[in-house]
């Protein structure tokens, strides 16, 4: 169950809560812990059952407002109540149990404040190497995942101007393009006029950096994304067909599977047309996009044919735990290959974008130790060998 973290974290959120108040209600000097531990149990399952009740009936961006209103909102004036009952009693003693209250409840609002405030609207430059040949030239591949926005922002904007700044020779965007900030609703358009030209302003803005290559993600089945990206001079890829692009006079062969490779079958005929479109080419390298890295999975073992698999789709968890990776896992690869990053899998280089958008529907803008990212992949070795 993807929503399995999500329920966790709500609910430990409101046992702590629940026990603060119990305290606090209580004006015991002591905590009376079998107090706390059947306030917590209580209000612990309550809040499970209200974030799969809004998760089953609205989608987990519902959950996601849940913990957010509970950590930020309730936490701290749980944590005010608290101390003005305590401060204001000079016969009752500020104990250290007073004080872990305290920072505990407080440490949740900066949490809160830090992971819907600040860290969504960062963005970071992740860097990969690739060697792909023995030539002494290189290219650079910039991937942008999941912009996912409604309307182009200031985090928008500072994207495009990030991009420009690296001077990309080539941009790859694996799916995942816009969504509505919530359901539409019976009769309204999937993407009002007004977003649809900021959107196209800004697509053509990457195509005008560099040539741009994009694949659908799953967000695309809700709008139509072909009349959407139409003019842009992005160059659309949806099927195991790959086309031979030169970019800064370097021949690559790049394929754009959508979502994902249905099967294996579909797997080994995209192997077999990117073996044939190299061959005929002479393409110094292979990169294939799909939305969501399960499509390593259909690949040949070790297929040479493809330098790398670039996806996106898990946003790398969007909430992560040092040490332990992304709370969310909702692909069939390992937490740390969805936690982004380069990977081998199945002996093919895979790598997942952390994105640079976050989930919008129902949702706050959530990220904690997991911030957008623009990703830059060297591809070394093109070109001609050294005395060749």
């Amino acid at each position: 169950m993807p929503d399995v973290g999500l329920l966790i974290l709500s609910g430990g959120a409101v046992f702590l809560v629940a026990s603060a108040s119990t305290w606090w209600l209580t004006g015991l000097t002591r905590i009376v812990w079998w107090r706390l531990g059947l306030a917590g149990l209580i209000s612990g399952f309550a809040s499970v059952a209200a974030v799969a009740l809004s998760t089953r009936t609205a989608g987990h961006g519902q959950g996601l407002w849940l913990a957010i209103v509970i950590m930020g909102v309730v936490g701290p004036a749980v944590a005010a109540l608290i101390g003005l009952r305590r401060w204001a009693d000079p016969r009752t003693r500020v104990d250290v149990a007073s004080w872990i209250m305290l920072i505990g409840v407080g440490g949740m609002a900066i949490v809160s404040w830090w992971a819907t405030i600040v860290e969504p609207r960062m963005l970071v430059v992740e860097r990969e190497t690739l060697r792909v040949g023995a030539g002494d030239g290189s290219l650079r591949v910039v991937v942008l995942a999941d912009v996912q926005t409604s309307r182009v922002t200031g985090h928008e904007h500072r994207t495009l101007a990030r991009v420009r700044a690296l001077e990309p020779d080539l941009i790859v965007m694996p799916g995942d393009l816009y969504q509505r900030p919530r359901h539409t609703e019976a009769g309204e358009p999937a993407i009002n006029p007004e977003a649809a030209d900021q959107i196209r302003w800004l697509m053509s803005g990457y195509a005008a950096t560099a040539p741009t290559v994009f694949t659908p993600g799953n967000k695309e089945a809700r709008y139509d994304w072909q009349g959407l990206l139409r003019g842009t001079g992005v160059v659309v890829l949806e099927s195991v067909e790959p086309r031979v692009l030169e970019v800064a006079g370097v021949r690559l062969v790049v394929a754009g599977v959508g979502y994902t490779l249905a099967s294996e079958g579909e797997g080994f005929e995209l192997a077999a047309r990117m073996r044939a479109a190299r061959a005929t080419s002479g393409a110094a390298a292979g990169i294939v996009l799909a939305h969501t890295p399960d499509a390593a999975l259909a690949l040949p073992r070790g297929e040479r044919s493809i330098d790398a698999l670039i996806c996106g789709h898990t946003h790398g968890g969007q909430v992560a735990l040092p040490w332990y990776g992304p709370i969310l896992n909702i692909t069939r690869m390992p937490r740390d290959v969805a936690g982004g990053g380069m990977h081998e899998v199945r002996g093919n280089r895979v790598y997942v974008s952390r994105g640079v958008g976050w989930e919008r529907a129902g949702a706050p803008p959530l990220r904690f130790f997991c911030p957008p990212e623009i990703t830059v992949i060297e591809l070394v070795g093109v070109g001609e060998a050294p005395g060749g």
